[in-house]
């Protein structure tokens, strides 16, 4: 009779340590691996969610392309600096005002917002800065101006000063006018791009 007890012993033993070094361990590691395929289920649905916002977003701005392209022309990727020394040189000679100088500088727009205070920070987005001096009537200046507010490009005039001709010598083009008519403009300008 000894022998079955010992039997039922050993076997009991075996199978309790069985369980303690093998089978637990696997256990625990099927939980693991459960818990790791649930997070991972989790971050899928989490990222399908989002492509699928960013794909129902990108539908809603095709809806805007041409107001999109606008904005595109208004803050170009470049800052063109010779087209818009061109725009500017043209502008003039159509509205009759003679282009004396034009000098630029850029640097980077450094506003951000950030949990409700100012923080500077640099920006993608670049600031050109002219200078741009011409002569002309008033007439002719003030089309020459409402010629930049129109234009597609985004264009701020910050300053404008202004003197009289007072005796200096007049270009071909202004011949014409009398001397008392003709009017030197400084404005300080600014043109964004990205």
């Amino acid at each position: 009779m000894k022998r079955p007890i010992i039997l039922i012993s050993i076997v009991s033993a075996a199978v309790i340590l069985l369980a303690f070094f093998v089978i637990l361990p696997k256990y625990e590691e099927l939980n693991s691996k459960s818990f790791q395929v649930e997070e991972k289920r989790f971050e899928f649905e989490t990222l399908e969610d989002y492509f699928k916002d960013i794909s129902f977003k990108d539908e809603e701005l095709k809806k805007y392309e041409s107001e999109m392209a606008k904005i595109n022309s208004a803050i170009p990727d470049r800052p063109g600096i010779p087209s818009v020394f061109y725009f500017i040189q043209n502008t003039a000679e159509e509205n009759g005002i003679s282009l004396v100088s034009v000098n630029s500088s850029s640097s980077p727009i450094r506003k951000i917002r950030k949990a409700g205070a100012e923080e500077l920070k640099e920006s993608d987005i670049k600031e050109n800065r002219f200078s741009v001096s011409v002569a002309g009537s008033y007439s002719s200046f003030k089309n020459f101006l409402s010629v930049l507010e129109k234009s597609a490009r985004l264009i701020e005039v910050e300053n404008i000063s202004f003197s009289s001709f007072g005796g200096m010598e007049m270009g071909s083009e202004m011949s014409s006018l009398p001397s008392e008519d003709i009017f030197f403009f400084d404005l300080q300008m600014k043109v964004y791009s990205y």
